[in-house]
């Protein structure tokens, strides 16, 4: 396989502008094995301060999944979201123990949101050190009436 024929080593298509997109919202998600000290603030103060120019609204959110299953219902591990906004709250930064997100309902165009990305994922292996990444997606919601 050469670099022209592998998605990850080729280079990006060019960028098509479309006037009215229906994108309703944009996600990239990076995941990795858990760190379990990203639940704690003084551990996440540095990634917060690398980031907080852009994003300089922090929600501490505890998300406790319920699972119902053939016995009823059983609540499973709960999980601390640290949640970074910009100040309209078109953009949001997602970080928990086993994630990165990025996600907007103001996309502007794909160098726009990679470069966003990129910058995030320089704060994460700097201030976090995930030594593995299990995936990266980026998912394109649309609304079509």
């Amino acid at each position: 396989m050469t670099a022209h024929d592998d998605p990850i080593l080729a280079p990006l298509p060019k960028e098509v502008p479309l006037a009215n997109a229906p994108l309703v919202r944009v996600i990239a998600q990076v995941r990795f094995p858990l760190v379990v000290a990203i639940e704690r603030r003084d551990f996440i103060a540095p990634f917060q301060e690398a980031i907080r120019a852009k994003y300089p609204v922090l929600r501490q959110e505890f998300a406790q999944p319920v699972v119902m299953n053939m016995s009823g219902l059983a609540s499973g591990q709960g999980q601390t979201a640290w949640r970074f906004l910009d100040v309209t709250g078109a953009w949001r930064v997602t970080l928990t123990a086993d994630f990165l997100a990025l996600e907007t309902t103001s996309y502007k165009s794909r160098s726009d949101f990679l470069d966003r990305f990129r910058q995030l994922i320089v704060a994460l292996d700097t201030h976090v050190e995930p030594k593995v990444m299990d995936r990266l997606g980026v998912r394109y919601i649309d609304r079509i009436q």
